[in-house]
């Protein structure tokens, strides 16, 4: 699971955290994140992370989660229309 976290996880001296769930260091990496709503699902891969390498769970800036949910709901919005559009047309 991904989680956009107000809490400070960074350790000023590395740059990482310990995992809020297991307490392993935490690594920068990537994840991916899933979207679904309506029946409609996509992924969204290679968004930066702070990952737990011992129970995966990833965190992203909070400063970046906004953006990315703003683009998946635009998205989302765009595809329900273009479903509705093509409907309308058969």
């Amino acid at each position: 699971m991904i989680y956009a976290d107000t809490r400070e996880l960074a350790d000023e001296s590395t740059g990482h955290g310990q995992c809020p769930n297991c307490e392993e260091e935490m690594v920068h990496s990537t994840s991916a994140l899933q979207f679904a709503r309506q029946g409609i699902a996509f992924n969204l891969a290679g968004v930066p992370a702070e990952v737990c390498p011992e129970c995966g769970e990833a965190y992203i800036d909070p400063r970046l989660a906004r953006p990315l949910w703003d683009c998946a709901m635009s998205a989302f919005q765009e595809i329900i229309s273009l479903k509705a559009r093509a409907s309308a047309t058969l």
